[in-house]
């Protein structure tokens, strides 16, 4: 019984001194190599003061791999927006070491902008008019290039250039100002300046929204004038 823990004990001995050992070299090592978690952190209070601005933001940050061994940085870390990149979205985000060995690493983030937005609360048809029950407001991220509209009231009265679905971001592009004058419609001509205005009828030649150029045949002299639309059925004509 005493043998056999002799020669157990003697066994261990050399594993204990391997271990302690390495827990050495670990922890003197340690103070050398730049956390990883620092690396994270100083990305995302960057992507928080950068996006600021945009007010309701989610902002995620991909750690680097665990197996990075950066050299510990003896200035505080700078972290900054590599050239031409994104800053909204899936994006890069650079930090860097300024001090006596300096590297730099890039790291992946996704920075989320909501806000308040109209959607469609239906299904809509092509050249129907724009209602203030077809739309509902919606916390949505916003993406670069597909901007939504906060403020629908102005738009009431637009018709839809295409069909739409129900859920859909309410785009501007999708719609088109309300008609205020229609072909063959008997209008209203204004003409004059220097406070001296004259007014007089005619044919609309043409169908406009409020600031189209249309072509307008005046019904006294039968002369084509050209002319903006200005208002329902008044159309200003130059001279």
């Amino acid at each position: 019984m005493h043998r056999r823990i002799f020669r157990t004990t003697g066994v261990l001995l050399p594993i204990a001194l391997l271990v302690s050992s390495a827990a050495g070299f670990a922890l003197a090592d340690e103070p050398t190599i730049q956390p990883i978690a620092t690396l994270s952190d100083a990305a995302r209070r960057f992507a928080e003061n950068e996006s600021a601005h945009f007010g309701d933001v989610e902002i995620s940050v991909r750690d680097p791999d665990s197996r990075l061994r950066l050299q510990r940085c003896d200035q505080p870390l700078e972290a900054f927006w590599p050239p031409g990149g994104r800053h909204s979205g899936n994006v890069s985000i650079g930090v860097r070491c300024t001090g006596a060995k300096r590297w730099k690493i890039y790291l992946q983030a996704r920075i989320s902008v909501f806000e308040e937005v109209a959607v469609l609360a239906l299904d809509v048809a092509r050249g129907e008019v724009l209602r203030e029950d077809m739309i509902r407001m919606e916390r949505q991220s916003m993406h670069t290039g597909n901007p939504g509209i906060d403020r629908p009231e102005a738009l009431i009265g637009h018709r839809f250039r295409n069909a739409a679905r129900a859920g859909q971001l309410l785009n501007a592009r999708q719609l088109e100002a309300p008609l205020l004058v229609d072909r063959g419609e008997t209008v209203t001509l204004l003409s004059g300046s220097g406070g001296i205005e004259v007014r007089m009828h005619g044919e609309a030649l043409d169908e406009g929204a409020l600031g189209s150029l249309i072509r307008v045949r005046n019904l006294s002299s039968q002369q084509i004038v050209q002319g903006r639309v200005m208002a329902a059925g008044v159309v200003r004509v130059n001279g």
